[in-house]
């Protein structure tokens, strides 16, 4: 039994046989037995609780580091799933923008089909028709990203009744926040460090080294064990080591022996470097440490920037949207105005298509 503090204690019991054809050999075909307890104690290399527990502690550091690593990819996946998620709305509201974006250009196609033998250009038909196929072709696509997007939380997700039925419709409940959402830096640099899983990781492997660090230095002293020994041993000849085993608690008599050994390995060098390469080791953890908390600060400090910068952009889109929305019913009550074979009607429709195209672009952003 080997004991947290380093020491070994050990009970056994042998038998033997020996015999020979010496004329001193007395008795002859021996039969012996030994009954003994020894203990076992270091006193300098290989002594203290902390060494001789350090492989169930390095055990529990390579378990928590393993259930950081899996708490880092399950928030991966979750934000692929909470991305994929947003990605569907946002393609859903694309195809609605995209639906009255068509709208638009079909309702002036059909207008100007209707008119073909009063008082319309076809030059302007043209127009028409083009404009109307270019943004019959983004709708196409816009259907297909959201199909796109369906598939990749399908697949993210993995959830049975999901995957095997590939013609299901999903359709986002929860809306996104309108109003901005203030956050400071130092409060979310605290919250990252307190619940980003790299940094837990990186803080068990630095304690890891720390245990091997000891362990290493440990190793540089001599060794030098205290043993202490009794025990009781029985003898009979003729092959009877029954009758030895039972001479070892009636003949025999108890004893004893104490003493140290000590060893000392000349110059040490096997034990010198690995003690300098866990001083090596420890550092570069360390370094390692100061490097992902630097890259997480700049993580965060640029995230919660860009948090403010894109509500600010997108106040300037939907100032910019309005006026384009503005600008386009002008366009259009102004093209209805002017007479049909006038060149000036075919300039305003163009300006016309163009601000239809400006809108539905400020309304993406």
């Amino acid at each position: 039994k080997r004991t947290s503090i380093g020491g070994n204690l050990e009970l056994s019991q042998r038998f033997g046989y020996q015999d020979n054809n010496s004329n001193f050999f007395v008795p002859t075909q021996q039969g012996t037995g030994r009954l003994s307890l020894s203990y076992t104690q270091p006193l300098l290399r290989g002594r203290g609780h902390a060494v001789n527990t350090s492989v169930i502690v390095l055990a529990e550091i390579d378990s928590v580091v393993a259930w950081d690593q899996f708490t880092e990819l399950m928030q991966e996946r979750l934000l692929d799933v909470t991305r994929a998620y947003w990605e569907l709305y946002m393609w859903r509201s694309i195809l609605l923008q995209r639906e009255r974006h068509l709208g638009q250009a079909q309702r002036i196609f059909d207008e100007l089909e209707s008119r073909r033998e009063v008082d319309t250009l076809q030059s302007q038909v043209v127009r028409a028709r083009a404009a109307v196929a270019t943004r019959r072709a983004e709708l196409v696509r816009a259907e297909a990203s959201i199909r796109n997007v369906q598939t990749r939380i399908r697949s993210l997700v993995n959830a049975p009744d999901l995957v095997n039925s590939s013609t299901l419709e999903l359709i986002p409940a929860e809306p996104p926040k309108r109003d901005y959402i203030s956050i400071n830096v130092r409060d979310a640099l605290l919250t990252a460090l307190q619940h980003r899983p790299e940094v837990d990781a990186a803080l068990q492997r630095i304690r890891a080294s720390s245990v091997r660090l000891k362990v290493s230095k440990n190793e540089l002293l001599p060794l030098l064990d205290f043993v202490v020994e009794t025990y009781v041993s029985g003898l009979e000849g003729r092959s009877d080591i029954g009758q030895a085993w039972v001479n070892q608690f009636s003949a025999g008599e108890p004893s004893y022996s104490v003493g140290l050994q000590l060893e000392v390995p000349w110059r040490n060098r096997a034990a010198i470097a690995r003690y300098k390469r866990r001083c090596i080791e420890a550092r570069q953890l360390v370094e390692e440490f100061n490097t992902t908390i630097e890259r997480l600060m700049g993580e965060v400090e640029v995230a919660v920037r860009e948090v403010k910068t894109s509500f600010r952009e997108m106040e300037g889109h939907y100032c910019s949207m309005l006026s384009n929305e503005a600008d386009a019913r002008y366009l259009e009550q102004r093209w209805r105005l002017l007479p049909g074979e006038d060149r000036g009607r075919s300039f305003v429709l163009e300006d016309l298509l163009d601000s239809q195209d400006r809108l539905v672009s400020e309304e993406f952003a």
